[in-house]
Parts: C-alpha cells; structure tokens; sequence
C-alpha cells in the first residue's frame, strides 16, 4: 500500500515505466501500442474511438503509445514504428474505414506492418474493428491475409450489407425517396 509519506521516483524503460518508492517497493507500467490509422483519431465525430483507447488505457494504469506522439527522427519511420512495438507489452488496433498510408517501398501499410511486428514478437494483440458505409478493397484483403479466410468470409459480407443499406438511405433522403 502506497503511503502519502512515500516519496515517488519513475524512470522510462524499454518494457515500460518503473514507478520506484521510497523503501525499494517498484511497480512496472505496462506499455500499450496503440495502432490506427489517422482518420481513426478523429471518428466518430465528438469523440474519437481512439481518444477512447487512450483513456480507458490510461485509466486501466497502463502507458499508451501512440503515433501522435512520436517526433520527427532521422531514420526510417517505420523501422521505429517496429521498435515501438516491441518495446510493448500489449498491442492494440483500431482498425477502421480506411487500409491507411503504405509503407514506402513496400506492399503494405504501417498497421499492417505494426500487426506483424507485434505478431513476431510474441505481443498479446487485441484488435477493434469499426464497421462504416464504405468497403476499402486492400482493408478487405487485410483482413484476409492477418485474420484469415474464415473471419473475411464472416464480416466481409456485413460490412458490404451496411455500406449498401447506407448509402440506400442516404440516397433516398438526399433525392427524396421513390417517385
């Protein structure tokens, strides 16, 4: 138990943050990377499910991750995106709307490539997947080729269905229904 007359040290690690108190007592700060695509940091609108993440993270006593933070580097972008996931305990992904911005001189885009590190390395992964009104071809074919053929074939179809039944709504109420 934390006594108020505890004084309080804390040092970045690379597997986390070590909360040292006064009487050699340390607490370890599991780290969260948290992947996503930028349009994921603004959606919905009035309340980011990333802004979610990164609280509910914060609140669970863990460190979130997260690209917003990151500063321009000399390097190569995504070699520390890699590094950064492997300096985590957890990683976690909003996977939304979009298959996101690839990766330059690749096939594939930064969290498809920050999946796979995670994977590779071993990382708990917990993934989040939002649904929209519109179907992104290379995130379908993402969601093949890292969750496989069977979890394509079972939400593939639902995504196509909401973005038909939405855009059928839309439609009417912007051209005024059937005549």
């Amino acid at each position: 138990m934390l006594e108020l007359s505890q004084s309080v040290t804390s040092k970045a690690t690379a597997s986390g943050v070590d909360l040292r108190l006064s009487g050699g007592h340390q607490v370890k700060t599991s780290r969260v990377f948290v992947s996503r695509t930028s349009d994921m940091a603004r959606y919905p609108a009035g309340g980011s499910f990333v802004q979610a993440v990164l609280n509910a993270t914060a609140r669970a006593g863990m460190a979130p991750v997260d690209m917003r933070y990151f500063a321009a580097r000399d390097g190569q972008p995504a070699d520390y995106c890699q590094q950064r996931v492997r300096e985590c305990d957890i990683y976690l992904m909003v996977l939304g709307l979009r298959y996101g911005s690839l990766v330059p001189g690749e096939a594939v885009s930064y969290t498809e490539l920050e999946f796979a590190e995670a994977t590779n390395a071993g990382l708990p992964r917990l993934v989040f997947l939002v649904v929209g009104p519109a179907v992104d071809v290379k995130l379908s074919a993402m969601h093949a080729g890292l969750f496989g053929r069977p979890f394509a074939l079972r939400f593939g179809p639902a995504t196509f269905v909401v973005a038909t039944v939405v855009a059928t709504v839309v439609g009417l109420v912007v051209l005024g229904g059937a005549r």
